[in-house]
């Protein structure tokens, strides 16, 4: 039997738990059901554990693309603006500075 794909084995597990709690399992076939739901179980675990590294995968790019392509943040841009004033104010300074020259 080729291995069954998440739904398929959550819906095998579902009916063997169903058949379990109705009582319509005789003890001979117990133990088969129960190695069966453990099998389903292994099977269920791993593809969930294999979609959320998936799913992480996918976060941690998308994370890094918008790293990549986000603006500067405000910390940059109120350097640039501390910047743009200091050279504002040595610009008028100088303009002072000329005007006092020129007297």
């Amino acid at each position: 039997m080729s291995k069954p794909n998440y739904q398929e084995a959550f819906d095998e597990l579902q009916q063997i738990v169903s058949e379990m709690e109705g009582g319509q399992i005789t003890v001979d076939e117990l133990s088969k059901k129960v190695a069966r739901a453990a099998q389903l179980i292994r099977i269920c675990n791993s593809k969930l554990t294999q979609a959320e590294q998936n799913v992480q995968e996918i976060l941690d790019t998308i994370d890094k693309q918008e790293i990549m392509d986000e603006p500067e943040t405000s910390e940059e841009s109120e350097s640039e603006e501390e910047n743009n004033e200091r050279e504002n104010n040595e610009n008028i300074q100088m303009g002072e500075e000329d005007e006092f020259a020129d007297e």
